[in-house]
């Protein structure tokens, strides 16, 4: 048992296989739109699935943008694509723990050295009123636990594909596999 083809259908197959040899294109569109929609994200402060971010108290201060402060994280991201994959990133070492996020002592915890230092304590006097000045106490150097990260850090998520995404960069592979030429 066999199938019979036409000249042009086997034509047509030819191109297909020839057009799924080579997605160096398509992927390289891909990426560039993966970081779009990344910075979309950090301007519209949302997360890649449209939730709103929680505005940290620095934005709120300042009345900036939240995770834009220095710009560091924003401007860090870049793009790769070769004839296999697409993909977006960022060497800044802190990019994981903003896009996750982290629980209190989430990374175990660290000794810090305190070096002598002096402090300011007020004081009660005799009758149980504070002192309007306060006295300095000399504070010995010693060593410190403390936990990483010290506080709760909440997960971002900047980087990431939604299902509209990737609906639309499932359109443009099929696009590339099915062009003619």
């Amino acid at each position: 048992m066999g199938v019979k083809t036409t000249n042009n259908s086997s034509k047509r197959i030819k191109q297909i296989l020839k057009n799924c040899s080579d997605f160096k294109k398509p992927l390289k569109i891909i990426a560039r739109n993966m970081k779009n929609e990344t910075l979309r994200n950090f301007d519209n402060e949302t997360s890649y699935l449209g939730a709103k971010w929680k505005k940290s108290a620095r934005a709120k201060k300042d009345g900036g943008k939240t995770l834009q402060d220095t710009g560091r994280l924003y401007n860090s991201f870049t793009r790769y694509s070769d004839n296999n994959v697409a993909r977006v990133g960022t060497n800044v070492i802190y990019a994981r723990a903003l896009n996750h996020g982290l629980k209190k002592g989430e990374n175990g915890t660290v000794n810090a050295i305190v070096k002598t230092h002096y402090r300011k304590v007020r004081y009660k006097k005799k009758n149980g009123e504070y002192a309007k000045n306060k006295k300095r106490v000399k504070v010995r150097a010693h060593v410190r636990t403390i936990k990483v990260p010290w506080g709760d850090i909440p997960g971002y998520k900047f980087l990431g594909i939604s299902p509209k995404m990737r609906m639309k960069y499932k359109n443009i592979l099929l696009q590339h596999i099915l062009k003619r030429r």
